[in-house]
């Protein structure tokens, strides 16, 4: 059974900032590109060292050796988007095509079991998450270096439509969106 409420503020709140970030994409692609590998950069570092912090404070063993792997693993990997922007950004490419693909899979789902308004809206995302999830996946495949410069502006357009449907969808329902089975 699937079951959920989306509170109707935090489906416009999603929008908005889908939408800003969209247009920053598409008005800075480059410094936009630029600024999502080192704002990975600094949160894996700073997300790592209080791995460590409670690597070094557990009482249990094994906790304290997994954390402090864990730890080291997101400094060096925070460090490696900080001095190799471009690499891992098509590693997030990659990873964000795949998620693109369960968001789509999922809103889809939603919008297959929620009744009421919205529906219709959340399963056209659904669908177009979808598609545009599969052909960046197949693109990074083919094409990597042409698709991580292309991708930038089509995720700007991907993340616009997200934002305008997002808004939409959170503007025109009368209540919190439920759903259920």
């Amino acid at each position: 059974m699937i079951e959920g409420v989306f509170p109707k503020w935090l489906v416009v709140l999603q929008g908005i900032i889908a939408i800003l970030f969209g247009a920053i994409l598409l008005i800075w692609p480059f410094e936009g590109t630029l600024f999502l590998a080192f704002f990975l950069g600094f949160f894996l570092i700073i997300n790592s060292v209080l791995y460590l912090i409670m690597g070094a404070s557990a009482e249990d063993s094994k906790t304290r050796v997994i954390s402090i792997i864990i730890g080291i693993l997101g400094i060096i990997i925070g460090f490696l988007a900080l001095v190799y922007p471009f690499a891992i950004i098509f590693a997030v490419e990659l990873i964000f095509a795949i998620w693109v693909l369960v968001y789509g899979f999922g809103n889809l789902g939603v919008a297959v079991f929620t009744g009421g308004k919205g529906k219709l809206l959340l399963g056209i995302l659904g669908v177009i998450s979808i598609l545009f999830g599969g052909i960046v996946l197949g693109m990074l495949i083919q094409l990597p270096i042409l698709t991580s410069f292309v991708l930038i502006q089509v995720l700007g357009i991907y993340a616009l439509i997200m934002g305008i449907l997002s808004l939409l969808i959170g503007i025109t329902a009368k209540e919190d969106i439920v759903a259920t089975e």
